[in-house]
């Protein structure tokens, strides 16, 4: 489908007040860029938003090809997964037991040299902080650039209580730059902070 019948369907949607803002979610930088621009030309509401998975351990995709347009853009960025599944929470070990939750199968892309280096790295941010790894992963992706604010989701008050902190925490230059190089197997071919 052309992405103009695509964009007036939303037009439709939002002179009938049943859509206010159009947002997309997983799409490409040549995607969004193309769509964008197909907007501008015929005066049709574009997207005001994308939901991309990143975090990380999960860079790439958003960084390479998106992270530049959306902040030419004045796109808002809402990621999804910022926790990794939970991977990203601290409470997997490599040598510890093995943690039963419903996600528990979606880290194993995880469970490997570069994901335990990532881990340790984000650990020893949150102990020099006093604060959760969760905390940590999510402060970081608040530091980057373009991001509005990651997707979070909590199956208890404990486990909202892990991420809340992420809000009061400001990570430095030096704990920024411990995380990257710790992640840098997850960012593309230059491996470097985008706007670092």
């Amino acid at each position: 489908m052309p992405i103009e019948e695509s964009l007036r369907a939303i037009e439709e949607l939002v002179a009938a007040g049943k859509v206010r803002y159009a947002g997309c979610s997983n799409h490409p930088g040549e995607k969004l860029s193309a769509a964008l621009d197909a907007a501008a030309a015929a005066g049709l509401p574009a997207f005001v938003s994308l939901q991309p998975h990143h975090n990380l351990v999960h860079r790439r995709e958003y960084e390479e090809s998106l992270q530049a347009l959306c902040v030419e853009r004045k796109i808002g960025v809402i990621p999804y997964s910022p926790l990794a599944k939970g991977f990203l929470t601290g409470k997997y070990s490599k040598d510890g037991p093995k943690v039963k939750s419903q996600r528990s199968n979606g880290v194993k892309e995880y469970l490997n040299a570069d994901g335990w280096a990532a881990l340790d790295a984000i650990r020893a941010v949150a102990a020099a902080h006093g604060t959760t790894c969760s905390a940590v992963a999510l402060a970081w992706q608040l530091a980057q650039p373009g991001i509005t604010a990651p997707i979070v989701g909590a199956n208890s008050a404990a486990q909202l209580a892990d991420q809340l902190p992420a809000l009061d925490l400001t990570l430095s230059e030096d704990d920024l730059g411990v995380l990257d190089a710790a992640t840098r197997p997850y960012v593309g071919v230059e491996g470097v902070r985008p706007g670092g």
